[in-house]
């Protein structure tokens, strides 16, 4: 398996004159790249606080939003917030966060979705009182420390632990998702090392066909991701673009092409910006 390679902060944000300069007006881009983060751009880790896109992520992306000719929209499982703080810049992107439900525009602004609409603050008050006493539940069930709140789910992570504690934390939580089986709010999302209590039908192919809508005839469009998360984005592609499976490992997938991380991904990113220098 390939080594992670992470990037210290202050490498980071070394291009912080050239990202200023790229968010003033310019011409509306012609492509669509769209990248998940984490196991995609960035290792997977039991530390999600402090976990870095691997080394020259950062720069190449850099690179092909200064060329003008690409629009970049990250799609994440996390909220857009923690986003912007891991990848160490901000300015010029546009993120989708919790799979759809949150997005944060180019000019900052943050919206909440929910089905095929923008999400009320009624909504969001009734939704925070459910999710509230799902909470209470896992946490009485012990399963406090590997808790995440998000605004729209609440995930339960057990990478990295050894494979005791993963099982007595599995059967703990579909404890919990037996007894709360009938509630109509909520539904449950796996992914790798882990589930989340969702409280939304927002997924990331929600979120990429609400991005394709924007694109261009003729725009050149790509999906990079990795996990089972990914599976709907893949599907949103289809038809209109290149769906990437970006792991070390193979698994059965709607994605079209495989790469693995992080020097067949750097090198496929490379490409994309020399593919936008070519029509310069």
């Amino acid at each position: 398996m390939a080594a992670a390679i992470f990037t210290p902060k202050s490498d980071l944000l070394q291009n912080k004159k050239n990202r200023q300069r790229v968010t003033l007006p310019f011409k509306q881009p012609q492509n669509l790249l769209i990248l998940d983060f984490d196991g995609t751009l960035a290792p997977l880790s039991p530390d999600r606080e402090n976990v870095r896109p691997y080394g020259g992520i950062v720069d190449v992306l850099n690179e092909i939003t200064e060329s003008g000719k690409t629009r970049i929209a990250f799609v994440t499982g996390r909220p857009t917030d923690q986003l912007i703080q891991l990848l160490g810049f901000d300015g010029w992107m546009e993120i989708w966060g919790e799979h759809g439900f949150e997005r944060r525009t180019r000019d900052g602004k943050v919206e909440y979705f929910d089905g095929s609409g923008v999400l009320t603050m009624v909504d969001r008050v009734m939704r925070m009182f459910v999710m509230d006493d799902f909470f209470r539940r896992l946490t009485r069930a012990g399963l406090a420390g590997h808790l995440e709140r998000k605004r729209a789910g609440i995930a339960v992570h057990w990478r990295g632990l050894p494979e005791k504690r993963q099982e007595e934390i599995k059967q703990r939580t579909f404890g919990i998702l037996l007894e709360s089986f009938s509630d109509k709010l909520a539904h449950v999302q796996v992914f790798e090392q882990g589930l989340e209590f969702r409280f939304t039908r927002r997924s990331k192919g929600d979120a990429v066909n609400t991005i394709l809508k924007s694109a261009p005839p003729g725009a050149r469009v790509a999906y990079l991701g990795d996990d089972l998360t990914d599976e709907p984005a893949f599907q949103a592609v289809e038809g209109r673009g290149e769906s990437v499976l970006v792991r070390e490992e193979f698994r059965p997938t709607n994605a079209k092409r495989w790469v693995k991380p992080p020097d067949e991904l750097i090198a496929y990113l490379k490409q994309w910006r020399d593919k936008d220098g070519e029509h310069v």
